[in-house]
């Protein structure tokens, strides 16, 4: 195993801290689909987060919709898959 692979629980809880320690409300249902499909670091997983928080702050509702509109490009990126013809 990756030894900077981290657990969706592991990315639940750092988002949960994030989240408390900024005084801001974010579904939880929102909070399992960034830890779900946020998995390169936690740097991207934290940007992820304030990013869709930033929408709520521009008057959208804070749902697992809004968030994955918000988050394309990202999520797009994060499930690429590299085919062998662009590893060689």
């Amino acid at each position: 195993a990756d030894i900077n692979e981290t657990t969706f629980e592991l990315r639940l809880g750092i988002l949960q801290a994030k989240v408390e320690k900024m005084s801001m409300y974010v579904p939880d249902d929102v909070l399992e689909f960034l830890a779900r499909n946020i998995k390169s670091n936690i740097r991207e997983l934290e940007g992820a987060l304030n990013k869709v928080a930033h929408t709520s702050l521009i008057g959208r509702s804070m749902t697992v919709e809004s968030a994955s509109e918000t988050l394309a490009d990202l999520l797009r990126s994060n499930h690429k898959s590299i085919t062998i013809a662009e590893i060689q």
